[in-house]
């Protein structure tokens, strides 16, 4: 009998870490004979959005006809909107769902974390998020709404350079945060597993802690011995708290959506690379404020974020000149 592996996250539970490993290990799963279907992207990006999506769009039934088509006996597909969008997928796509796998075993993995390092992780993994404004309005919605926001039915455009940030969608502080309905919801794990069992029909829901590793929950659940040191593998990990007080500021100032970008890209990169805060500082030399246009509305909001927010004890040419560079292509 054909059996499908869903994983379904949760968000900041080491998924990347896991979608990556499946990615790397394809030949090994398909010679036990686990089918990790390719992707739209690559290894830095390896999940199944195109599963999700088909769901969303409620035209599921093209690709599960591709899946149980597959000579492999399991199935396994990873995609976190499959837990942090449930309550957007339609009714009927479900429904649907649940009756093309009548005659498939669906299992489920979800990886839950401490609602303590969880939710901390998540508000800033929200903050520096490409569309914001859409995760925002995602975690802000109350449960069992199908109804797409006006700015997550619009972020098709963001690649537009003249769309800028909405002032108006700020994010919310961490304690506001934590007491959001979603956020409280998914911190609740027995309303979880009972709600994913019933969505997609699943004969059992395997429950993981990502203290633990991502592996002790997916190599049984496949049938597989996984080192722990592959499972211990994490990537994306959490910005600093003062980085995440910089970048929720950066987001309030309705800049460009590609300046943003740029911007955030330099913020999170030097912090990788141990190096803190010491950033944008072409816009504190002479005459690069001023590139950034004199007529510019939002050049003397971007100077005091830049005082207010930066931490300056060096210089970093490179970023200097790669600032200089993006003020001067997007302004």
């Amino acid at each position: 009998m054909k059996r499908f592996v869903l994983h379904v996250g949760l968000a900041k539970t080491a998924t990347t870490s896991l979608q990556n490993w499946c990615y790397r290990n394809r030949e090994r799963l398909r010679r036990r004979g686990i089918l990790y279907p390719d992707t739209v992207h690559d290894e830095r990006n390896a999940a199944h959005i195109q599963f999700f999506g088909a769901l969303v769009d409620n035209r599921i039934e093209l690709v599960l006809s591709q899946l149980l088509a597959t000579p492999e006996p399991v199935v396994l597909l990873s995609a976190e909107g499959l837990s942090n969008r449930l309550f957007d997928l339609p009714d009927e796509s479900l429904r649907r769902f649940r009756e093309l796998t009548n005659d498939v075993v669906v299992d489920v993995v979800v990886i839950f974390r401490s609602p303590q390092t969880w939710v901390p992780s998540l508000w800033k993994q929200v903050m520096i998020a490409p569309n914001y404004p859409e995760m925002v309005s995602l975690w802000q919605k109350g449960l069992g709404s199908h109804a797409r926001t006006e700015a997550e039915s619009t972020w098709n455009i963001a690649e537009a350079k003249s769309l800028r940030l909405p002032r108006e969608q700020h994010m919310p502080g961490l304690a506001t945060f934590r007491e959001l309905p979603r956020v409280r919801y998914y911190a609740d794990r027995g309303r979880v597993v009972e709600d994913l069992r019933t969505a997609f029909g699943a004969s059992t829901v395997i429950i993981g802690d990502y203290e633990d590793g991502w592996h002790m929950a997916l190599g049984p659940a496949l049938g597989l011995h996984i080192a722990d040191e592959e499972g211990s593998e994490r990537h994306r990990e959490s910005i600093s708290d003062d980085l995440a007080q910089s970048i929720r500021a950066l987001n309030e100032l309705g800049l460009p959506v590609a300046l943003r970008q740029r911007i955030l890209a330099a913020l999170v990169r030097e912090e990788e690379d141990r190096n803190g805060l010491r950033l944008v500082l072409a816009l504190r030399t002479p005459g690069v404020l001023e590139s950034f246009s004199a007529a510019h509305t939002l050049r003397g909001e971007f100077e005091d974020w830049i005082s207010s927010n930066l931490v300056v004890d060096d210089y970093r040419w490179g970023v200097v000149d790669e600032v200089r560079d993006l003020i001067a292509r997007h302004c």
